[in-house]
């Protein structure tokens, strides 16, 4: 590792660990254990089955951006094996692994890593969305609603950003080129970022397609939804879905801070931060977050790991993948 690699890694460590300790220097662990021992674990099956389907539907999601058509299977086990390796490897080896896997498929990296960007663009769209249209009625603004179509307003027309930076990418990065600017260097730069980035999303130019891959995003996004308002329910019967609409919404942008592999302490300190506003005690919302965690990294590391087991992929074949990739990008 370089420099640069070292201190991003360091960072992301630094910071779960900061999160780790802000969480456990407020929060007894015996009671959050506590906490854990009274949820009724019935509620396992369906959440379970929410977590599988909103990954499923994610899958489908990211099969319609993809430039090329390939088994539900295929791109099923894909998304996992990205989600394992984000979990247990540094460097986004996730989205490096997504694009390994689909060499053999005749994809190669700046076909596959464009989507994974865009896949990525919505999810912060829906993330911001949903944590700006909870905030009006948490805070009691008045004309809330008004927020909320506001908010719904500026999703769309972000959406529709996208659309023409696909649709009319050609005519977009010709009028980058050709701009005369006292930064010849960094405009070059722009403009061969953008040429890689939007190579793989040329697929999309089609309305119809880019308006089903964001459908199939937005209800896996809804069936997220559920799984946390489901694991609330098992700890809070009372609980409200704005309750969880919020907690989604700030862990969603919460763990796109850098962090250590699987989001360790961020995610946790996210879901902790979020709830106790509606004043539910520090360590049941600790438990909640421990046990949300808990099920999806342990749905998406056995299938992940299944992934590349099944492919025969080895770590050592993902980080010389890694190399050769970025040195190619500096080229």
């Amino acid at each position: 590792m370089n420099k640069k690699e070292l201190f991003r890694v360091g960072l992301g460590i630094s910071i779960s660990i900061a999160a780790l300790a802000v969480v456990f220097y407020y929060i007894d662990p015996g009671q959050a254990i506590l906490a854990l021992k009274e949820v009724d674990y019935w509620y396992l099956v369906p959440l379970v089955l929410l977590s599988l389907s909103s990954i499923s539907v994610r899958s489908l999601a990211w099969r319609m951006i993809l430039p090329k058509k390939l088994p539900f299977w295929k791109v099923f086990l894909t998304v996992n094996a990205g989600y394992f390796l984000n979990t247990v490897l540094p460097f986004r080896m996730g989205e490096i692994g997504r694009s390994f896997l689909l060499k053999p498929s005749g994809l190669d990296f700046w076909q596959v890593f464009p989507t994974i960007l865009l896949e990525r663009a919505f999810d912060l769209l829906i993330a911001v969305g949903l944590f700006m249209g909870a905030l009006p009625f948490i805070l009691q603004l008045p004309q809330g609603s008004f927020l909320v179509f506001l908010i719904a307003v500026l999703v769309l027309a972000a959406l529709a950003v996208f659309y023409l930076m696909v649709r009319y990418q050609t005519q977009l990065t010709h009028w980058i080129e050709t701009r005369n600017t006292p930064w010849p260097k960094a405009q070059a730069r722009v403009h061969e970022s953008l040429e890689r980035a939007m190579s793989g999303l040329g697929v999309l130019a089609d309305g119809r397609r880019f308006a089903l891959a964001f459908a199939w995003m937005a209800l896996s996004w809804s069936l997220a939804l559920g799984f946390q308002y489901l694991l609330l329910l098992a700890f809070i019967p009372q609980a409200k879905i704005l309750w969880a609409v919020f907690a989604l919404g700030v862990a969603a942008l919460g763990v796109a801070v850098p962090s250590s592999p699987g989001n360790l302490g961020i995610y946790e300190a996210s879901f902790v931060a979020a709830l106790t506003i509606f004043d539910i005690p520090s360590s049941m919302a600790l438990a909640y977050a421990l046990l949300s965690h808990t099920i999806n990294l342990s749905i998406t590391s056995f299938i992940g790991a299944y992934a590349l087991f099944r492919e025969g992929i080895a770590f050592k074949s993902l980080f010389e993948y890694r190399r050769r990739t970025s040195e190619e990008s500096e080229l």
